[in-house]
Order: C-alpha cells, then sequence, then structure tokens
C-alpha cells in the first residue's frame, strides 16, 4: 500500500498500523482487542505489529500467556484467523516501564512510581507517533487506571489525525474468566472463576473508540523529538495555548514568551519590535507596499547600539539600505517567515498563530501585524 493511498479518516490504509496496549495482570486484552479490530470491525484494521507497556510482573504473565511458544494465545489466535506471519509480535515488543533511574517497575505503588510511569508512557507514544506512514492505535483496558489515564493523555499531547484510543469492552462472565482470551473459530467450553461451565461463543466483545482532544500542534518541535518529562510537555502545551507575556530584550536581541526566550537576529528583532511599535502606538497592520524604510531603520539602528556596536558598524549595516524609501516585498517575507520559523521551533506548530507574525491580504497587498495583543507585550530596556 503506497503512503500516498492513507487517509487518516481510515487508519487501516497506512502501511505501517500500530496497536500499543497499556497492560498490568490481564493480557487477554490485547487478543479481545485484535479480535475485534480484525474480525468485527466494520472495516478490519490489522495491525502489522503489537507492543505492550506494562510493568514486571505484567510482562512474565505476557510472555507466558501470549508469547509461549506452543500454547500462547497470541499465537492460537493467528492460526485460528489466517494471521500468521501478518503481525510482529515478540519479547522485544514488550516495553517494561522504568522509574527515573531506568529500574524496571513492579509495580505502580508510589507517587515516585507513578511520575515514573508517566515519564515512560509519555515517550514511548511520542516515539510511536513520530513514526512515518504510520497509525497508532492504542488501547487502555488494560493495566492500573494511572497507566491508562497517563497514555490517553500522552496520545492526546502526540497524536495525529489518524491515531485512535480505545478500550475493549467483554460481556459477563468472560470478563473475569482467566481462561478466556478471545472467540476461538471452533467454540469450546470454559470455567469462569465460580466453575461454572460457559461456552466461549457466547461472548460478546465491544470496542469504544474513545475520542480525545489532539493537541500535538501546541507541543514545541523539540519536545515533540527529544527527550521530556511529562510535566514538560504539559507545562509547555500549556503555555502556548494560553495568553503569555512576551518580553522584548534588545540588549540580548531575544523575545521571551513566558520562561523561554527565542534569539533573534538584529533584523529579525528589529522588524518585530517595529511591529510591536506601530501597534502600541495604534497604527493599522504594516502595509508592504507602504512600509517606510526609514522607520524601520531607526528602530534598527536602536537595537545595534544596545547590541554595543560602535557607530561604523552600524553605519556599514545601515548602508545596505541606503536610497531605499521603501523596504522591498521580499525582505519582509523573508524576515516574517524566519521570525515565525524560530518561534515554532521553540514554542510549537502554534507559535506563529499566538505569538508570531500574521499576513493578511491579497499576495502584493500583504499587510503585517503581530498576533500578540499589546496588553502583553513588555520591552525590557
Amino acid at each position: 500500500m503506497n503512503a500516498t493511498e492513507a487517509t487518516p479518516t481510515q487508519p487501516e490504509t497506512y502501511p505501517r498500523r500500530i496497536l500499543l496496549a497499556v497492560t498490568g495482570l490481564t493480557p487477554q486484552v490485547v487478543t479481545e482487542t485484535l479480535y475485534y479490530l480484525a474480525r468485527l470491525r466494520a472495516v478490519p484494521y490489522i495491525p502489522t505489529e503489537v507492543h505492550l507497556l506494562t510493568t514486571g510482573e505484567g510482562a512474565s504473565r505476557a510472555e507466558l500467556t501470549l508469547l509461549d511458544a506452543d500454547k500462547g494465545y497470541f499465537h492460537r489466535f493467528c492460526d485460528d484467523y489466517g494471521l500468521t506471519g501478518q503481525i510482529h509480535f515478540g519479547r522485544e515488543h514488550i516495553h517494561v516501564i522504568t522509574d527515573g533511574d531506568n529500574r524496571p517497575l513492579p509495580d505502580i505503588s508510589t507517587e515516585e512510581d507513578s511520575h515514573g510511569a508517566g515519564d515512560f508512557i509519555a515517550n514511548r507514544i511520542r516515539q510511536m507517533a513520530e513514526f512515518a506512514d504510520s497509525s497508532l492505535h492504542v488501547s487502555i483496558a488494560g493495566g492500573r487506571k494511572t497507566m491508562g489515564f497517563y497514555a490517553g493523555y500522552a496520545l492526546s499531547l502526540f497524536g495525529r489525525p489518524q491515531d485512535r484510543l480505545s478500550h475493549v469492552i467483554v460481556s459477563d462472565p468472560f470478563e473475569s474468566t482467566q481462561e478466556f482470551y478471545y472467540p476461538p473459530p471452533k467454540p469450546r467450553v470454559i470455567f469462569t472463576r465460580d466453575q461454572r461451565p460457559v461456552r466461549t461463543d457466547e461472548a460478546r466483545i465491544m470496542l469504544a473508540e474513545i475520542p480525545f482532544v489532539r493537541l500535538r500542534d501546541g507541543v514545541p518541535k523539540m519536545l515533540r523529538q527529544g527527550r521530556a518529562s511529562f510535566g514538560e510537555v504539559v507545562e509547555a502545551t500549556q503555555r502556548n495555548l494560553l495568553p503569555t507575556l512576551v518580553t522584548l530584550l534588545p540588549v540580548r536581541c531575544s523575545v521571551r514568551v513566558g520562561e523561554v526566550e527565542v534569539r533573534l537576529e538584529p533584523r529579525q528583532f528589529a522588524f518585530y519590535g517595529w511591529l510591536a511599535e506601530r501597534q502600541a502606538a495604534g497604527e493599522p497592520p504594516l502595509r508592504a507596499v507602504e512600509a517606510d524604510a526609514g522607520a524601520f531603520l531607526d528602530i534598527y539602528s536602536r537595537v545595534l547600539r544596545a547590541l554595543g556596536r560602535d557607530e561604523f558598524a552600524i553605519d556599514d549595516v545601515l548602508d545596505r539600505f541606503e536610497g531605499r524609501t521603501r523596504l522591498d516585498r521580499k525582505f519582509i517575507h523573508e524576515t516574517c517567515s524566519r521570525i515565525n520559523g524560530k518561534l515554532e521551533d521553540a514554542l510549537g506548530p502554534l507559535a506563529r498563530q499566538v505569538h508570531g507574525i500574521l499576513a493578511t491580504g491579497e499576495r502584493g497587498e500583504s499587510e503585517y501585524a503581530l498576533a500578540v495583543p499589546m496588553d502583553r507585550i513588555n520591552w525590557e530596556e
């Protein structure tokens, strides 16, 4: 299947399809979820690979019950439904949650364990959501509630339009029956916890897709690509989605948004500052065809002096604009684009709309203004 055929509304069209299950002491949720996706979903979603996020005890149970060469229920499921060799799932796909010191967690029983689990789960989901040409299906039916919460929240932070979140539901008494992993093609009799015999074809498996808000565009690029704690990602995303004070720092040639400082080149800082001063003076958005070179050069020279440049160096820079009464459109467009690019790299894709320079109007008649309200801009001399 070509990547060009994939569409976010149809996750099954992606060439790489990942089922990521959060499990604890009930590895049955893996085969139950696979059964629904492969057999009951209106359009089958056959994962190309399965990954588990679990504790040390959960990993041991999953290896023994799902992956045993003779009796593993994952292998049985694939044999029963003609999927052998189509779904990659081995011991290397079982990821044991570790604490801050990279030690496997046997269970999540303390606040420190919980924080470590949150960081681990968030980073695994972040990594999988970066795989090209893939869709990610996250199941939160197993494991402690804390694990499911972190997985759902992490998918909200990093998930793409083609990614899904779900919870598999199994009818009573099969949900609490240790022998039940999925309904086999040939029904068989198993025994419930109270030793009551039941037929497997009486089981009903449902899958609830859980809607979630996708906040990925609010996560800074550096946090999507590098390791960060769960708390750091949440804090950065929240900062980018809320109005934040923007401070202009001439002596550092940088713009500080909240606690994040973004370095700009002198002419970029001067242009951003020029738009801020125009806005403070109540002037309308800057029309590219009327961009006064003299007004821009005035603030440009002030920025260079704040940086400690001598007058000869300043004159040399300003001489490059000699004879111009208007800034050309190419200069304006490139300067705005580079400023917005630096803001997005540091703050996330939403930075342009929240803290950057907005361009409106038809091509050739563009107008430029800061997205930041004037009461949220501060100059620090």
